[in-house]
């Protein structure tokens, strides 16, 4: 299968599993073919603010906040290149 641009040029190209990539997307149709492809083999994913980023140990989750401004995701809030620690027995 192929994924097609909306003028109809083949964004996508897909043999088994391997996929080609025939071009730059903008981050919309980026997110878009990632998501598609992780869920194809499940695999879980969020969308998260720009500045957030996630790191997961085998018994701790970890949340860094990058930006200069602080940031909320969900019940957690994270101050200016601020971290967060949360148990993995918690999630």
């Amino acid at each position: 299968g192929a994924a097609r641009t909306p003028s109809g040029w083949p964004a996508l190209l897909r043999e088994g599993m391997h996929c080609y990539l025939c071009g730059w997307p903008d981050a919309q149709a980026l997110q878009r073919i990632f998501s598609g492809l992780a869920a194809e083999l499940g695999i879980k994913t969020m969308q998260l603010p720009d500045q957030l980023r996630i790191r997961d140990t085998e018994r701790y989750r970890f949340w860094f906040n990058y930006g200069s401004e602080a940031t909320n995701f969900g019940d957690i809030e994270l101050e200016p290149a601020g971290v967060h620690i949360q148990a993995k027995d918690t999630l």
